[in-house]
């Protein structure tokens, strides 16, 4: 076996790319997963040996740990995981940083994978030592972040030993994760097959301001059309309460507001943070999940500190609205949060995400 390992590893070398993951994927669909994690710790040995080869040698790797991922069954969990555990993959920086390829694999697991056999894996493999943590030591292992994976898919990971380990241990190593329940809440009702309308007609008309609501937005909206490629966030105070019903005048036209659910404003913010965009990099679900809430209890005014279910309550005390067409050139992100008091509107409009 060690001479095909060398062969596998020279084709790939020499630039090979296609047939050396055609042998990968062969010897997954043989059953042969030990040779694979073997094969996995060698390429990342290599790349540390063959800085020329790094490129070539990590796409491999990638090629390796994606192929166990999207293979069902125990046995290809494990090896997924083992190769999860080298130092070129495993998910074990502090606060967020997870490793792209950590954060790949995760999200790779949770989708290709039945999620009642892939906790009872993920539960295994939390009580070995590679991935038993110090409680000081503020990170996230590859299992945790796969368990919170799962979550945003709609499993029910806060009934499983798994999703219940992983939320005491991420909150005894204060690690951000742990503010989110490893369950959906029901205000996360948006999640799933959630699709981003775009209306046509690109830059806003020149209609004169129907609220102080719209005229407030028109502004938020014509500073983000000009300033593309980072976030433009607003806190505004209106002057006296306007009228609600006013916006159901506006919003069947592109670049007016439309009135949504909490959930959906949750939805949008979690898409433009899990996928990333031409300038910034893909979090992944879980991490979307929870830059998603820390978001939107900011535009509805929550205090820092406010635990989850207080992030609840103030998500759904607001109303929430969205902004399409507003830009032909990017996919944008617009929510608009309109507080309690009616007086002020907090807003995050977004021209980066692709």
């Amino acid at each position: 076996m060690a001479t095909e390992l060398e062969r596998l590893l020279s084709t790939c070398e020499h630039g090979n790319h296609g047939e050396a993951a055609d042998a990968v994927r062969k010897l997954a669909a043989a059953g042969r997963f030990r040779e694979l994690t073997d094969l996995g710790g060698q390429l990342g040995q290599r790349r540390q040996e063959l800085a020329s080869q790094s490129h070539r040698l990590g796409s491999l790797l990638d090629e390796v740990a994606d192929t166990l991922a999207r293979t069902p069954g125990a046995a290809a969990i494990e090896a997924a995981l083992a190769v999860g555990a080298l130092p070129d993959i495993a998910a074990r920086e502090l606060v967020e940083h997870c490793h792209p390829r950590a954060v790949t694999l995760a999200g790779t697991l949770a989708n290709a994978q039945e999620p009642a056999l892939l906790l009872d894996t993920l539960e295994r493999a939390m009580q070995r030592p590679e991935w038993t943590l110090p409680d000081y030591y503020m990170a996230v292992t590859l299992p945790e972040l796969t368990v919170h994976e799962l979550a945003v898919r709609g499993a029910r990971c806060a009934e499983h030993p798994a999703g219940q380990r992983t939320e005491r241990n991420l909150r005894t190593r204060s690690h951000p994760l742990g503010w989110l329940p490893v369950t959906l809440d029901a205000i996360e009702d948006d999640y799933q097959g959630h699709t981003f309308t775009r209306f046509a007609g690109g830059m806003l008309d020149a209609r004169p301001a129907e609220t102080a609501l719209d005229a407030a937005l028109d502004r938020r909206l014509r500073a983000a059309e000009y300033q593309p490629g980072s976030a433009q966030v607003a806190v505004e105070t209106l002057p006296g309460w306007f009228e609600l019903d006013a916006l159901t005048r506006l919003g069947a036209d592109a670049g007016r507001p439309q009135e949504i659910s909490p959930g959906s404003a949750l939805a949008r913010l979690l898409r433009a943070a899990a996928n990333g965009g031409c300038y910034g990099f893909a979090r992944g679900r879980a991490f979307g999940r929870l830059q998603a809430w820390t978001s939107a209890a900011a535009l509805a005014g929550a205090p820092a500190g406010i635990d989850f279910a207080g992030a609840v309550a103030a998500l759904r005390a607001c109303r929430w609205f969205t902004l399409e067409g507003w830009s032909d050139c990017y996919e944008e992100v617009a929510v608009v949060a309109l507080r309690p008091d009616r007086h002020t509107l907090a807003s995050f409009l977004d021209s980066s995400t692709t």
